[in-house]
């Protein structure tokens, strides 16, 4: 097993509130979060803040300990041997930590003596990554004068000169433009493919999500469901239909107790998960016309899959 974590729990203590009482029992960052990696694939992390992204990140890169359960990579311990699940694993932080005033190669030279790499080894080494990234022209400039897309590829390089098992990605098109992360995800593929190392990349963009072999949900400290993007779409089946109507309620009380429907209403929205969408809207529009503002449909996407998972609208 390449990662195995197993009813994870993290709740951080409660601030301290002048002239309010705080709250007695906070609530968990990490409520019994459990998910395993067992090959190498690209798995997306995908929720909003607030959802416990960053806790489970931190644990995962070793910077914290669980109160309760257990993490693992490699079937090394991150709570009981976290210098050896270092060697296993690699970081890259949404906050950049290449030092500007040095070139991409002074940067990987210091990373790979840190592991313990030298000489021809180490020079090896950073070139076959800079290769993998298509960063060999870059190797010799001042990370202070790359764009942040090449400064994100540098860090990848640098995090993989060890070859480690598990690479560990906090949301890496952060900042970017449209083409640099879309240039960013190719060389993910690329790497994922070449190097068979497992990769988990935190997220609150859909469309990256659906770029994955496999996407964990985790809302309020709990994984809300997981699978593969395209078969978490097909399962909920036919379309989602949904209606603007100033008796949202009552229309969705009308709609809920039909075989086959899956109806919740939002604001003003009645969302409805139904085998035949076009077949509903004729319907609606000839019984109950006076009381919609407005009806469209489209095939399930991941939006839908979050909502339907977890009963709330996906914000990042």
């Amino acid at each position: 097993m390449i990662v195995d974590v197993e009813n994870l729990v993290y709740r951080y203590p409660p601030p301290s509130a002048r002239g309010e009482r705080a709250e007695a029992v906070p609530k968990p960052a990490l409520n019994g979060v459990t998910f395993s990696i067992a090959e190498p694939r690209l798995t997306a992390l995908l929720g909003p803040n607030g959802s416990g992204k960053s806790t489970l990140f931190r644990i995962l890169a070793t910077l914290l300990s669980p109160q309760a359960g257990r993490a693992s990579i490699g079937g090394l311990d991150l709570a009981c041997q976290p210098m050896e699940a270092r060697r296993a694993l690699g970081v890259v932080f949404q906050e950049s930590s290449l030092d500007r005033r040095l070139t991409v190669r002074e940067n990987l030279s210091f990373a790979g003596q840190l592991y313990g790499m030298q000489g021809a080894h180490l020079a090896q080494r950073i070139q076959q990554t800079a290769t993998q990234l298509d960063l060999q022209q870059r190797l010799d400039h001042l990370v202070s004068t790359l764009s942040g897309g090449w400064r994100r590829r540098a860090e990848i390089a640098r995090c993989l000169l060890h070859q480690p098992q598990f690479l560990l990605l906090d949301e890496p098109t952060a900042g970017l433009d449209p083409l640099a992360r879309a240039d960013l995800w190719r060389h993910l593929r690329r790497l994922q493919d070449a190097e068979g190392v497992a990769v988990l990349v935190s997220t609150h963009f859909l469309d990256e999500a659906a770029l994955c072999d496999w996407l964990l949900i985790l809302h309020e400290g709990r994984i809300a469901i997981e699978g593969a993007p395209a078969a978490l779409c097909h399962e909920l089946g036919g379309e989602v239909v949904e209606i603007v109507s100033h008796r949202a309620n009552e229309l969705g009380a009308l709609l809920a107790p039909r075989a086959g429907f899956h109806v919740a209403v939002v604001d003003d929205v009645v969302r409805v998960e139904c085998p035949n969408g076009p077949a509903l809207i004729s319907s609606l529009s000839m019984s109950h016309a006076d009381w919609i503002r407005e009806m469209r449909v489209h095939r399930p996407t991941l939006a839908d899959v979050y909502f339907h998972a977890t009963g709330v609208l996906f914000r990042p």
